[in-house]
């Protein structure tokens, strides 16, 4: 609704008329008279501004109650993007989310109607037939969804356009832990050995650093060899880079370096021997090719760049990865590389707390929820070392 400035016209002795002209969503006007009784026109003009309030506020008042769940998701996303300042990617999932599984229907209840009961027949419906084609969908994509909503609404409760939050009185589905696979040191080994000879340079290199750092996709493809330092034999993981749909509308994506989303995301990654010698005869081969098209090798040139120094879009790498693991038989998926990094180690002797850092994990405990299963043999190495401490009654 627009609302006009209003006139103050004079009628007779200590008597004037306000008028107001209004202006709907759907482009119908209407005209407001109100006769008030003032001593000045200045008197008049503050019963003017007073009016105006009121209507304003009436308006705002009719409109969130009329508010739809789907209206306010779509201002929750602008919030996301313009007060939380989220990721383009993130944004861009949330956006997926409340598209897919909170359209239709349910997107149009009012606000002010959702109850509890109405979000749990609706994610009963996600589960049965929610997905494309009307094909069920798992119980993590509707925890997701879950969880948007109920982060959406408590920004309704602070902003007072419902009383309480009904997601709070919600459980989410409930999620099979999924088991994380990872390679074998056998099968590891192999992969090593054939990613030297792979044709594909820079595929081969994205792999190599995946397996002996642990680095997530984005990490891996947003290196730039000022994060490289060889001589120290360090990585710095600064940035990663991210496919964002373009600012300004227009059809396709761009990429983009974004910064990490935790302090520990932002960390130096130690690197051995046998990698520092194929990371200095990769950079070097690069810089012979790169010459070669006329492009420069610079310290912000990517590590894993093309002939004319463009980045490694994160989607080939996985594309790539994918066509290189059905040639070899290998059934792991790219990231499980990062889960085979984490395991070996684990496997090997090396601790949590120094796994946790490599992978750029905030908490210690959220290495050891993901890869306990690795450590079978520590729980019998335990009781073994209590038995070695403990003097025991002869039976």
């Amino acid at each position: 609704m627009d609302l006009g400035q209003g006139t103050v016209e004079k009628r007779g002795k200590n008597t004037y008329r306000l008028r107001v002209s209004i202006t709907y969503s759907n482009g119908n006007k209407k005209r407001l008279d109100k006769t008030v009784r003032c001593r000045t026109k200045s008197e008049a003009n503050k019963a003017l501004d007073a009016w105006r309030l009121e209507l304003l506020a009436d308006s705002d008042k009719a409109f969130r109650s009329d508010m739809t769940l789907n209206e306010y998701l779509q201002n929750y996303l602008l919030y996301c993007r313009d007060e939380k300042e989220l990721s383009p990617s993130t944004i861009r999932g949330y956006r997926d989310v409340i598209r897919t599984r909170f359209d239709g229907e349910f997107g149009k209840t009012k606000l002010c109607d959702l109850q509890p009961h109405l979000i749990e027949e609706h994610y009963s419906y996600l589960r049965r037939e929610g997905g494309a084609n009307g094909r069920p969908i798992s119980g993590a994509s509707v925890r997701k969804a879950h969880s948007i909503l109920k982060a959406a609404l408590k920004r309704a409760v602070r902003l007072a356009l419902i009383p309480h939050n009904p997601c709070d009185l919600v459980d989410g589905p409930s999620v099979k832990k999924p088991k994380t696979e990872s390679l074998s040191l056998e099968e590891t080994n192999r992969m090593l050995l054939l990613l030297r000879g792979h044709p594909n340079k820079r595929f081969a290199m994205a792999t190599t650093l995946a397996l002996s750092t642990g680095m997530r996709r984005g990490e891996i493809c947003g290196l730039r060899w000022k994060d490289v330092d060889l001589d120290s034999k360090e990585i710095h993981v600064a940035h990663s880079l991210i496919e964002a749909a373009q600012e300004d509308g227009r059809s396709g994506k761009r990429l983009s370096l974004k910064d990490p989303k935790t302090e520990s995301s932002d960390r130096h990654i130690s690197i051995d021997d046998s990698l520092v010698k194929q990371l200095k005869r990769y950079k070097e081969d690069q810089y012979y090719l790169l010459r070669y098209f006329d492009t420069d090798q610079t310290p912000l040139t990517p590590v894993l760049c093309d002939n004319l120094g463009s980045w490694y879009i994160p989607d080939h790498f996985t594309k790539d990865f994918e066509a290189f693991k059905q040639q070899h038989n290998f059934d792991v998926r790219l990231h499980d590389l990062r889960h085979t990094h984490a395991s070996i180690l684990l496997q090997n002797g090396i601790d949590v707390l120094t796994v946790a850092h490599r992978l750029g994990h905030a908490k210690p405990s959220t290495t050891q929820d993901i890869y306990g299963h690795v450590l079978p043999g520590k729980d019998q190495e335990a009781a073994n070392r209590i038995g070695d401490l403990f003097h025991y009654p002869a039976a």
